[in-house]
Order: C-alpha cells, then structure tokens, then sequence
C-alpha cells in the first residue's frame, strides 16, 4: 500500500471554496484502504478529515496535475461516500447515511438564511436546501455533518433573531371607593 501526494500553494479561487481545494494535489496509490488514503490526504493537504464509521473501500490510481477537491471527488464518488467541508473539518460518510431534516425557520425569511449561510460557506450546492411548501420551515438533506451543520446555524440564526418591534399599550385602571379611572400607558 503506498500513498504518495503533496498539497502545492493553494491559488484562490471562488468564495464557496477554501484555500485547500484548489491546492495541487498530485497522488499515486496503489491498493490502499480509503480511509488510510483519506488519513492521509488531510495531512497532507493540511486540511482535517474526519471519517465516519462504515466509509470502507479501497482507493488505486494516479492523478496528474489534479487539485485536492478533485482527488477527493474521485475518491468519495469511486467509494459512493459523501464529503462536506464546514471550513474547518471535511467530513466523509457513506452515501447511504444521507438523511432529511425539517428544521422551522420561525418567521425568519426562508431566501434571507439560506443566503447567509452561503456567505457564510456552510451551504454546499451537493446537497439540498428547500423550503417547506406552505410552511415555515428549511427542509435540508444530505450527509449527517451537514445536516447536523445546517440545523445548529438555522436554529442559532432564527433564535438571534430580533422580533419585530410591537406597539405595545397597557391601560391602567384605578380604583377608589366607588369612582374609577383609567390611562393609557405607553
């Protein structure tokens, strides 16, 4: 088993991408365990890789001139495993563990989150964010990381949220013997 490969100077790209996809990533590998070879794409490639229980399969072959993202698009699509990348981890679970959740949204509009997590670059276009038909609530599907990722920012967002302002009155009513009177408050 042998896993040879190198990071080179990440250039810039895109804002949805980190520095360490478009990274040269040259490899050979000869028959070696794909969680090994995804061990060791994360130390090389400075980045930190966490796989889930059941990614199993083995990774063999050459790359060329070949970015890190592309070494590890071939790697999960050859092994149908799934990876995200929240900026700091990658994440890379078996295919059969994506799953589906409906997370209320509470009010906040539906466009105005999913925008920002986009800025924010924890929404990856590999996976799905819709909104709920007639509802108040994201429903987001894809590996486990990011849905889990998903639901900790919407639930942080929509609970930061500020409610709309409300012209709140009061009316204060005095009583005295038989005689009573009463204000607005504001």
């Amino acid at each position: 088993m042998l896993l040879i490969g190198s990071a080179g100077g990440a250039q810039g790209s895109d804002a949805s991408t980190s520095a360490w996809e478009n990274a040269a990533y040259p490899y050979s590998v000869v028959s070696e365990n794909v969680q090994d070879a995804l061990r060791n794409f994360g130390y090389n490639a400075d980045v930190r890789v966490m796989v889930a229980p059941g990614v199993t399969g083995v990774v063999q072959g050459r790359s060329g001139d070949g970015t890190a993202r592309q070494f590890l698009d071939d790697v999960t699509r050859a092994n149908d495993l799934d990876w995200y990348s929240d900026g700091t981890v990658v994440y890379v679970s078996p295919s059969s563990d994506e799953q589906t959740a409906i997370i209320p949204l509470n009010g906040f509009p539906f466009d105005v989150m999913k925008k920002e997590l986009e800025e924010q670059k924890l929404f990856d276009v590999k996976f799905r964010m819709s909104k709920q038909i007639g509802g108040d609530a994201a429903i987001v599907s894809g590996p486990p990381s990011f849905v889990a990722v998903m639901k900790e920012a919407i639930e942080a967002r929509v609970g930061n949220a500020k409610a709309p302002a409300r012209n709140v009155s009061r009316e204060l009513v005095i009583l005295r013997g038989s005689q009573s009177s009463s204000m607005q408050i504001q």
